[in-house]
């Protein structure tokens, strides 16, 4: 896929359009470094995690990082103005 396919998967997957947030969300996946299923989501929802983004955090956990620290630093350079 391009940048467009990438951007389309992570905002469809995630229900997310903010590349700050799926910046977040895709360093806490990489890291294992996850929400407990009753803290509070990373994305800022104030909904637990279990009944936001755990399922999808679930299914990026299968994917190799070698396709998601890539995925995070085109993200990261959206963040920063750099694309």
């Amino acid at each position: 896929h391009d940048t467009d396919g990438i951007t389309q998967f992570y905002k469809e997957r995630l229900l997310i359009t903010d590349p700050a947030i799926i910046v977040s969300v895709l360093k806490c996946v990489i890291s294992n470094n996850l929400p407990g299923r009753n803290d509070l989501c990373m994305c800022g929802s104030n909904l637990k995690f279990k009944r936001c983004h755990q399922n999808s955090c679930d299914f990026l956990k299968g994917l190799n990082t070698k396709v998601l620290i890539p995925d995070l630093l085109y993200f990261t350079k959206i963040k920063e103005g750099q694309i």
